[in-house]
């Protein structure tokens, strides 16, 4: 995979992981029209990113790389919402990441 391909890959990776944080921060906070609207502004410039990157990289291998938005969501849960991550989800964790390595090297 090209370089510019993966760090387009990770962004949106970075995108779906802010925006379910965002979400879960509407779902639970005071300020819940704020967050749902961050939210969703958001997933709009990660469909568009996701677009181009489908343009780029191949589905097979980007889709599985999308897994890792489940290991920053986990982690934005831990830092940001106080979430505890028991040893089994640190485990699932360790897995996405070493599926995904895996999936990324062909």
């Amino acid at each position: 995979m090209q370089l510019l391909g993966l760090l387009l890959v990770l962004g949106t990776v970075a995108l779906e992981s802010c925006c379910q944080f965002c979400f879960k921060k509407g779902a639970t906070s005071d300020n819940s029209r704020r967050w749902i609207v961050l939210a969703i502004s958001i997933y709009v410039m990660q469909v568009m990113l996701w677009s181009y990157v489908l343009h780029l990289v191949d589905v097979s291998i980007a889709h599985p790389m999308c897994s890792l938005s489940l290991v920053g969501v986990a982690l934005l849960s831990l830092f940001f919402l106080k979430e505890r991550l028991t040893a089994q989800r640190w485990m699932g964790i360790v897995l996405i990441i070493s599926g995904t390595t895996m999936v990324g090297l062909r």
